[in-house]
């Protein structure tokens, strides 16, 4: 069986410099590990609403399958998915909707993609996922997938309101866009700030020019 054939599928926040600048001091304590602030270490490996991967964890996963792909001369793409909206859909369908949006995002992650993928809750409504052997255009077309599925996915609201949502990405890939879990992770995050600019439900790859999915 193919590795494509493997996988399953079916057919703004506003990001502000300071958010972002932030969120780069956190990679740069997590990767520092154990040799570092020590808060990465001591917190729980899972989320519990969720059930994927914290932050802390995600980034020790990343820095072991960097490491990988030096050893065996191969590739590794990572993906920042950032849901749109979502702030209005708390305030709007109410916080219990949101928590159902979170769950059944972080389900779609953890099953349609392989067991030595590495999938988690980057932080509030920031999802991350790692695809060792990828390179980018592929991990594209797989967070598209994804992206469409949730997409179709219709929500009701504490009301019983009908809604849906999408999430815009930014997608990097080792070596091409970095050599450390710090590169990767800082041209994902710029590529999901163009892709947020460009209008949401869309999302940033190699090149800086964004793109959405057709309907």
């Amino acid at each position: 069986m193919s590795r494509r054939a493997s996988r399953r599928s079916r057919p703004a926040r506003t990001i502000t410099s300071a958010s972002r600048s932030c969120r780069r001091s956190s990679w740069r304590a997590c990767a520092a590990g154990s040799n570092g602030s020590g808060s990465c270490e001591t917190e729980p490996s899972g989320d519990s609403l969720t059930g994927l991967l914290l932050r802390g964890p995600v980034v020790d996963a990343l820095q072991s399958k960097v490491a990988d792909a030096q050893r065996r001369r191969s590739v590794l793409s990572v993906a920042i998915l950032d849901l749109d909206g979502f702030k209005s859909v708390n305030d709007t369908f109410g916080h219990l909707a949101g928590d159902r949006v979170l769950v059944t995002l972080g389900r779609l992650l953890a099953t349609r993609f392989r067991a030595e993928d590495v999938r988690g809750r980057w932080g509030g409504e920031e999802f991350l996922v790692a695809f060792p052997g990828e390179p980018c255009e592929v991990a594209e077309g797989l967070v598209l997938r994804v992206l469409r599925e949730l997409r179709e996915t219709r929500f009701a609201g504490d009301q019983g309101e009908a809604f849906h949502i999408t999430f815009s990405a930014g997608v990097a890939s080792y070596p091409e866009d970095g050599l450390t879990v710090e590169s990767l992770l800082k041209t994902a995050d710029r590529r999901l700030y163009h892709a947020k600019r460009a209008g949401r439900t869309a999302w940033c790859a190699r090149t800086a020019r964004s793109r959405r999915p057709r309907p």
